[in-house]
């Protein structure tokens, strides 16, 4: 961390108090166990969508949004999500990219909800953490306008072979029960246990950001809310 970085965030203020008992929120710290959390609270659902897919598959012709959740997680996350933050696809591309992000933000809002009051992971760059400290120390938010990949267990900072691997700053985040989430690697064998949250979130600092050695990362606790979220 730079002296400039230091020196902003011992002079950071603008986290909010949003009266959180972290104690009431379950903390997995091992991939073994985000696995096995995941896998009880999702498998018969998973299950039930499967046979959903088969028999449509068996009656009717594959379209292009054929079986969304495994699309999104494969190959499609990144231009679904440059157009939700950015509108710059193709316009030729735009009418299916929004048709196919519907499918899944309803896919994530038929899936069960969070069971519990859990907390998540997910390491982000240093633009983001620019823009969330900028609100931040204004008493704001700041939102993310694409789907919210997180991780269930803070092993995700031990993984080497992904786009996110080298960031140094992790979100840890709060996340109450009854909120729409789905445990995605039950899909699709993915190593950082992952919980997919629909766009629009919004995330708010709620206390003074800081290093831990066992992790190796800046982390920043906070809370994250939906507009008019329905649980």
């Amino acid at each position: 961390m730079t002296y400039k970085m230091a020196l902003f965030l011992s002079k950071l203020k603008g986290y909010k108090n949003m009266n959180i008992d972290k104690t009431l929120y379950k903390s997995l710290n091992s991939r073994e166990k985000a696995i096995e959390w995941g896998e009880t609270h999702y498998k018969d659902w998973k299950e039930h969508y499967s046979s959903l897919l088969s028999e449509m598959e068996y009656n009717h012709n594959k379209s292009d949004y054929y079986d969304a959740i495994d699309s999104y997680c494969g190959c499609t996350y990144s231009s679904i999500n440059e157009y939700l933050r950015n509108n710059k696809n193709d316009t030729s591309k735009s009418k299916f990219i929004r048709e196919y992000t519907d499918i899944l933000i309803l896919l994530l809002y038929l899936s069960p909800r969070i069971p519990e009051n859990i907390v998540l992971y997910r390491l982000v760059n240093k633009e983001f953490i620019k823009n969330f400290l900028g609100k931040s120390n204004k008493g704001s938010y700041i939102t993310e306008l694409g789907f919210v990949s997180t991780s269930l267990s803070s092993d995700i900072v031990k993984i080497v072979d992904e786009s996110y691997s080298n960031y140094n700053d992790l979100l840890k985040i709060y996340v109450e029960k009854g909120n729409v989430g789905l445990y995605t690697s039950i899909f699709v064998e993915k190593t950082e246990a992952e919980m997919l949250l629909p766009p629009n979130a919004r995330f708010y600092l709620i206390s003074k950001p800081y290093y831990d050695k066992s992790l190796g990362k800046q982390v920043y606790e906070c809370k994250i809310e939906y507009f008019g979220n329905i649980k």
